[in-house]
This record gives C-alpha cells, structure tokens and sequence, in this order.
C-alpha cells in the first residue's frame, strides 16, 4: 500500500520535505523536459495546424506545471522560448536542453536538480493533462527508491529516483518495464504505479477525442474547435490567449 506525505515544508523556495518510510529527510523536486514546440505532437499533424499542435502543447505544459510547481521545486528542461516563458511565469528553473533526445535531456535536468541539493526527482512528462497533486504525492510517498508510473502504452510518463539518476533513463516504448529491470539490475526497491490519470498522455487524435469526451466534448467540437478545446481540456487557463 502506498503512503501519501503527510507533511511538506519549503526547498529551494518553495520545495518540500517529505515525511513517510525511509525517506523522512528527502528533498524533491519535479524535471519537466519539453522538445521545441515546432516540432510537437508530429502524429496530429494530419488533423492539426502545426499552430494548433503547439498551442495543445502548451496548454498542456502549464497544466502541469501549474501541478508540478505547486508540490515542489520544478526545472523545465527546454530550448524553447515561448516554453521558458510559461516555465518562468511559474517559478520555475529552466535548464538548457542539450537536443540529443529525451533521455539525455531528462539527464541534464536530473543532474542540475540533484547539483542543487535534491535527494528525490522526478522526471515528468509535459503531455499528462490529468494530472493532479495526488498522483504527485503518492509517486514521492511511495516506500521505494525507483518508482515508476506506466502509460497506457508501456511507457513512463513518470519517473522518481532516489538517489537521483540512480538508473539510467530509458524512456519509449515499453520503458516502464526497462526502468524496472534496470532498478532490479541494482538491486534497488521499486515500484510501478498504475495511476489512470499518469497512464493518459496526448500523442495521436484518438487521445484527443478520449479527452475531448472525458471533458464533455464530442468528436465533432474536437475536430473543429481544437484551440477552445486545448485550453479548456488543461481547465481553461486565462493566459491560454488567443
């Protein structure tokens, strides 16, 4: 059984300490890697302007971030400047992406958030808009030093290590299993979670309409009302313009 935290207090700013098992004394923070927006969500571009895929994108990104900077300190690994800005206006570190793919990216922020005193990190993906500060909490307050939350695909959409980098990333396809064989591989406890709202990332228009119907919506408003339907899928931020 998973024990949430019961107690946060302030890291870096506005981190957290958290208080369950072995890891009473563990300073989190959350890394948040984002490829350049020209380049998102290639497998809508069938459906969707390159316009529209980039305003899903970060309307997503301040949904999580909005999330993720409300748990703990939160760097956002990007080169991306519309992506820095929206990082920024929520308080956040951002870290040069070095554009040698995810693993390496995820990597860096790793290393810059450890280098900084964390003891506990998170690799998040930008693309789950239902997150919420529950999954947050339980992925920190799981008894574990590897914890990893699977996508409905295989994949990792959530990742926490203690000590931080304590496994290499292999996140892709069918990654939530390779990150498991890695942490037994090294004999560390781990734990995969299975969180509906973790498991659900945005990659293709069948996401879309599952979460255009979750919201409300029918596949007709999410085929042609895409942008209303982006920022009202990420619970409709006012800084989502138009």
């Amino acid at each position: 059984m998973l024990a949430l935290c019961s107690g946060r207090g302030n890291l870096f700013g506005h981190g957290s300490r958290l208080q369950y098992g072995g890891y009473a004394d563990a300073l989190e923070a959350i890394v948040v890697p984002i490829k350049p927006t020209s380049l998102a969500k290639g497998r809508l571009s069938l459906e969707l302007s390159l316009a529209d895929r980039r305003r899903l994108t970060l309307a997503m990104l301040e949904r999580v971030l909005d999330v993720a900077s409300s748990r703990a300190k939160t760097l956002v690994v990007t080169s991306d400047t519309e992506a820095a800005d929206i990082a920024a206006s929520f308080g956040c570190a951002i870290v040069d992406d070095p554009q040698e793919g995810l693993n390496l990216a995820a990597q860096r922020g790793c290393d810059q958030a450890s280098a900084s005193g964390a003891t506990s990190v998170m690799l998040l993906h930008a693309d789950v808009p239902l997150i919420d500060a529950e999954s947050i909490d339980t992925m920190f307050g799981a008894d574990s030093q590897v914890v990893i939350a699977r996508a409905k695909d295989g994949g990792t959409n959530a990742l926490v290590t203690r000590p931080p980098g304590c496994i290499p990333f292999r996140f892709g396809p069918s990654s939530a299993r390779e990150h498991a064989v890695e942490a037994g591989s090294r004999n560390l406890a781990h734990l995969v979670i299975e969180d509906p709202k973790l498991a659900f990332d945005l990659d293709d228009w069948p996401d879309l309409e599952a979460l255009a119907a979750s919201k409300g919506f029918s596949k007709n408003d999410a085929r042609s009302a895409t942008i209303r339907i982006a920022a009202e899928l990420v619970s409709g931020y006012s800084r989502v313009g138009g």
